[in-house]
């Protein structure tokens, strides 16, 4: 999925810009309230434009002929998985080392692959856990509703049509089975636009969402990957600490440092995977 997936350099570029403004243009007075209005209009530029250019993905214009029913990296690690694709045998976690007929390699990423699949009844996913190969049947699915929603998100964002594209990515959430950050990113995006107080509960609580979600997307993140992701969560921990949502700030703080203590245990434990070297 191009927009649940997390690609480094992919994605929607432009809603970061907007989530960096989010609640952070502004002290919370009148005064702040009109700047943050004054950046509302070069931020619903910069996501209408970026909105159209990812429309034009290929995703978008030459679709999978199945669906699939994961978020995943660059590093071809999966990140969430949807709950039926999990019953099959997929795992968070797991590293995608094959699909269909072809081999991933640093040239042929996982949405290369899913390409190259024909459309018909079954797929089949090798996956890399502990050092052990794995094999999984999936069955292949209509890709056009979540496909949908998630043009959906773009095509509302395009329009300025801010509330359309908050509901697209509900929508979408519903048809993946749990909330992606990629998505809580393009709401909170969104929301900013519908909402000039800085100081917003509901805008508070969608930032809070979403870094939540990515402290449990980050658990299976690569080093570049990670960083990335580490680096906006703990921005928005900062953020919510200066307009007085602290507690939702030490939450986030306590999680992310109980993510970072996992991390560091497994990174010093001997792996089973060769493709995992503990850090000198």
């Amino acid at each position: 999925m191009c927009f649940k997936r997390r690609k480094t350099g992919q994605g929607l570029g432009v809603a970061l810009l907007v989530l960096t403004c989010a609640i952070d243009c502004g002290k919370g007075n009148g005064s702040a309230i009109q700047n943050n209005a004054k950046d509302q209009t070069s931020n619903a530029t910069a996501l209408t434009a970026g909105a159209k250019w990812r429309l034009r993905d290929s995703y978008f214009v030459k679709p999978f002929n199945c669906h699939d029913p994961w978020l995943a990296g660059s590093s071809n690690v999966i990140l969430t998985v949807e709950n039926w694709a999990e019953e099959a045998g997929i795992q968070t976690g797991d590293r995608l080392v094959r699909i269909g007929e072809h081999d991933l390699t640093a040239s042929l990423k996982w949405d290369d692959a899913m390409r190259l699949v024909p459309k018909g009844t079954t797929f089949t996913v090798v996956t890399r856990r502990r050092g052990q190969l794995h094999s999984v049947v999936l069955e292949c699915r209509d890709p056009e509703p979540y496909i949908k929603a998630e043009r959906q998100v773009f095509e509302a964002m395009s329009a300025r049509k801010w509330r359309e594209c908050i509901g697209a990515a509900d929508r979408a959430m519903e048809i993946f089975g749990s909330k992606t950050t990629p998505l809580l990113e393009a709401q909170v995006s969104c929301f900013e636009q519908t909402e000039p107080n800085p100081k917003a509960e509901r805008l508070a609580s969608l930032l809070y969402e979403q870094a939540l979600t990515g402290v449990d997307e980050m658990r299976s993140m690569e080093s570049a990957e990670r960083t990335e992701a580490r680096t906006s969560i703990v921005s928005v921990i900062g953020k919510l600490d200066q307009q007085g949502f602290g507690a939702f700030a030490a939450d986030l703080r306590n999680r992310l440092a109980a993510a970072d203590e996992a991390r560091e245990r497994d990174l010093n434990r001997e792996p089973d995977d060769p493709l995992h070297r503990p850090r000198k």
